[in-house]
This record gives C-alpha cells, structure tokens and sequence, in this order.
C-alpha cells in the first residue's frame, strides 16, 4: 500500500538526440521530481485564492505567446474557410477498410521516427524520452496551433480505433443492458467464443473475469467502438475479458447521465460475474465516471466493489481550474491550450448545471473502504494535481494503493503503449496491477 513507481529511464540505445525541427516543448525536457509534485498541488487552492485576491482570472490560462496567438488567428480563419474540404476529406478517410487506417498510422508513425533519427543524427542535445516520444511530441506540439470545435475532438479521439483495431482472434460483440445502455464485449479466449452466462466449465473453474472499460474524451468525445480494439489488447496481456462502456456524451447529455450509464453496465456485470471476478479502468474523464460509479457503490453496496480499479490520469474536478490546468496547458500536447479553450465552457452543462459541479466531482466523494486503486498520470499533464490530491486522501483513508508516474509526457500517455516504450512501461505496471487483483496467475 502507498507503493509510488516513477518511469524510469530508459536505456541510452532507446533514445535519441533531439531535433530542433521536431523537438517537444522545453519543459517536457525537464524533470521534476514528485515531491516538488506534490508541494505544487497542496499549494495549489492557496495560490488560486491568493491570485483571485489580485484580480487574477482563474478561467484564463496563461498566454503562449503573441506569435502563437497570432498564427492560431490565422488558423481560426483558414478553418472555417476549409470546412467542406475538411469534412469531405473525414469522409473519404472513413470509407477505407480500418485495418487499411491502421496500416496507414502505423507506417506513417515508423517513417517519421526514421526522419526524426536521421534529422537528429548531427544535433548533440540531450533528452530522457526515447526518439519515439520525441518524435511524436514534435508532431503533436503542430496540433496546439489548431482550433478546436466538438467535429475535431470526436474525431480525433476515434483515431484510437485506426491505431488499435481488435487483434485477431477476438471476438467483439455489441451488448444492451437493462436499462438500454449498450456496450462491446471482447472476448479473448483462445477460440474467441463469447460466453455471457453465468455457467461454470467442465473443470469447474469459473470463467474469466472481466475488466470493465471507461474511455476518455474530456466527456465530449471518445466512444466504445474506438476503444474496444485498445482495450482488447489489454484484455489479453491481463487475461481476462473487456466489456467496453458506452457512455452518452456531452453537450447533448450531462455527468448524471453517463454516471446512470456506467451503473446499468456494473450491474449487468453482476448478472454474470461475481464483484471479484471484475476489475474497472477509466482513462481522463472515464476516469472520473468510473470513481463516480465505485463511489455510488462505496455509499450503497460496499459488498460489491470490484477487485481493483486502474485510472489513468482521471480528471475528476470540475468545480474549479486547478494550478497545473492553468499552468500545464501550455506543456501539455494533449489537453493544449485549445482544447481547453473549447471544453472550459462547457463545464457547467456538463455538470447538469452551476450547482451540481461539486455534487458529480468524483474529487470530493468518500473513499474510506475503497477497493483497492492504481493511478498513473504525468507530473507535466494538466490533471496532475487533482490526481495527487487523489492519492493523498486514498493513502489517509488506507486504501491499498498504488501510484505510477511519469515525468514529462502528456495526459492519457498510456493510450500509446503500442508506439512509446514509456507508455508501455507505464501500461506494464497497469496490467500487473489487474492482473494481481483478479488473482489471474
């Protein structure tokens, strides 16, 4: 319990000297350890009340720079001017087969680590990410240039599907709950048969269990379609089978509503598995549904937590900016300046309204009893505080606990266990984590 693990450093042959042309932002070279981490989010409050006092925004993140701004104008522009074009390409791309997407990211994503090697073969500067991270860092920091509408954040977030499609031999069905939420269930037996039912096989043994999966999407975006493939490809390092949660989506829906949907799942599970047959992962937003959800169990059915939950950079406050929001925003290639402009908005529908923001924020529920958790996240990302604030109260009340920490990357790194060895050392120690609690040898 209380166990923290830091990514460590990977060896000299894995990395790469860093381009100036596709090099990330300078703080992602810089190495902060989690103790300045977690000074930073006890002082967080301190300094936002502190700031208010002054006359300080707390709405706004701190500006990236007039020549930024400018070029993001420009680009505000040139968006709307080619939104056809944008949207016919969408189309297009969508019609090609997935696993011929897939194909086209995968290689895409190899040659421009190649170019990032060559064009690195003469710089001397120094960096601990290895020349995959780098390069795909290069490339993301080109997207914080780019508006964002609610069109881009969904479709980017089904890119997953086109990096992940379901291995072979998994089967994926598509199941309705009780109360008419739906899902996909991957089964990763070696025949890929799909057993719903609640029999035991001829050994007597009972079938495997189930890790239930919460993707993420800043609640906006994000679907179980595009995420049955990843979560299949844990399902089978962890040995179990994955049911992937459809939750409705906001503006059209609220956090009271997804948070309905995650339960309709939980207890359809319970239909079919026993509670410490289950295990539970949540990823940014999912995150926060998937502690809403243990935390309406925790108040109701203690009984009938799971085994175990993974949350992987849970965002889980939404009653005010934290410091690293505000701060990290800038660093961050995933929740960038421009993806927070677009959601901050839309917090307070999200919520169902201005007064229930702290009521659905997973970041003041109970945890005293909670099953046993495993949080990852970046000490770089924008979620790092409330996470830490989360491990600070799951280690008071002694909930078994483990934290995994990386020190530069992005929110959600872990989704690129295929293409980052970080984020596959970060996914490791995940898959260990379920695997110990569903007591799967």
């Amino acid at each position: 319990p209380g166990r923290t693990r830091i990514g460590r450093r990977r060896r000299r042959s894995r990395e790469a000297p860093c381009s100036p042309l596709l090099a990330p932002p300078p703080a992602l070279l810089c190495r902060p350890q989690m103790a300045q981490a977690m000074a930073q989010g006890d002082d967080s409050k301190q300094r936002q009340e502190n700031e208010a006092e002054e006359g300080v925004d707390l709405s706004i993140p701190p500006s990236s720079g007039v020549v930024e701004d400018t070029i993001v104008g420009i680009n505000r522009v040139l968006s709307v001017l080619a939104t056809p074009l944008e949207i016919l390409l969408i189309f297009l791309w969508e019609l090609l087969p997935l696993r011929v997407r897939n194909v086209v990211i995968v290689t895409s994503f190899h040659g421009i680590v190649a170019l990032y090697r060559l064009l690195c073969a003469c710089c001397s500067q120094d960096s601990d990410l290895s020349a995959e991270a780098q390069a795909l860092c290069g490339l993301m920091r080109m997207g914080t240039y780019v508006p964002v509408n609610l069109r881009r954040v969904r479709f980017g977030l089904e890119s997953l599907s086109y990096a992940y499609p379901p291995p072979e031999g998994v089967a994926i069905v598509k199941v309705t709950f009780s109360k008419g939420g739906i899902g996909y269930w991957a089964a990763t037996g070696p025949s890929g048969s799909v057993d719903l039912g609640e029999e035991k096989d001829g050994g007597g043994k009972s079938r495997k269990p189930v890790l239930i999966w919460f993707y993420g999407g800043a609640f906006v975006g994000g679907s179980a379609k595009g995420n049955v493939g990843a979560a299949a490809a844990i399902g089978l390092r962890v040995g179990c089978d994955v049911l992937c949660v459809h939750t409705r989506r906001a503006p059209e829906f609220t956090i009271q509503d997804m948070r309905a949907d995650a339960l309709d799942a939980y207890d359809w599970i319970l239909e079919r598995r026993g509670p410490d047959e289950v295990a539970v992962l949540g990823i940014s937003s999912g995150g926060g549904i998937a502690l809403l959800m243990l935390q309406e169990l925790l108040k109701k059915r203690k009984h009938l937590l799971p085994a175990g939950a993974a949350l992987l950079g849970p965002w889980i406050e939404y009653t005010q900016i934290t410091d690293s929001i505000r701060s990290n925003t800038i660093h961050d290639l995933v929740v960038n300046q421009r993806v927070y402009e677009f959601i901050h908005p839309l917090i307070p529908a999200i919520c169902g309204g201005q007064a229930h923001r702290k009521e659905v924020s997973a970041y003041f529920g109970p945890v005293e009893g909670m099953c046993p958790i495993h949080i990852s996240y970046s000490l770089k990302e924008v979620c790092v505080d409330e996470n830490t604030h989360l491990a600070k109260r799951l280690r008071k009340a002694g909930v078994e606990l483990q934290v995994y920490t990386h020190p530069t990357l992005m929110h959600a790194f872990q989704l690129f266990f295929k293409f980052l060895p970080e984020s596959q050392d970060c996914m490791d120690n995940i898959v260990e984590f379920l695997r110990a609690k569903l007591k799967i040898s």
